[in-house]
């Protein structure tokens, strides 16, 4: 240890220096949610049920806020709906063309974010 300088936590707790500590990754909260009034004959969320309406996430960056979206959709996934064609993509949530990825403060008081409830 060089002089006039405290261990770190890893060398006060280990002894060890040859682990550096990790800095903490910092992640952020995006919203995401489908374009209004896209084209029926190309709208992911036509029909509008099994279909996610918003995410609210925590990811480091917006493609990872989106891929995570993707990862965790439902049918507006799909592309079609009995055999014909209701979008021309099958990964809404990674496209700007078909949903929004905002990001929201962290701050604010405890409660409810976002509930987004729909039923046939």
């Amino acid at each position: 240890m060089k002089p006039d300088t405290k261990p770190t936590l890893n060398e006060a707790e280990n002894g060890n220096k040859s682990k550096p500590l990790l800095a903490p990754v910092i992640l952020k909260v995006y919203e995401l949610r489908p374009i209004e009034n896209l084209p029926l004959n190309d709208n992911p969320w036509e029909p509008w049920y099994d279909k996610n309406f918003g995410f609210i996430i925590r990811a480091e960056n917006e493609k990872e806020a989106r891929e995570i979206a993707n990862e965790n959709a439902g049918d507006e996934n799909r592309g079609e709906f009995l055999n014909s064609k209701t979008a021309d993509t099958k990964t809404p949530w990674l496209d700007d063309k078909y949903s929004t990825c905002s990001e929201i403060s962290n701050n604010g008081e405890k409660g409810l974010i976002m509930q987004d409830f729909a039923r046939a």
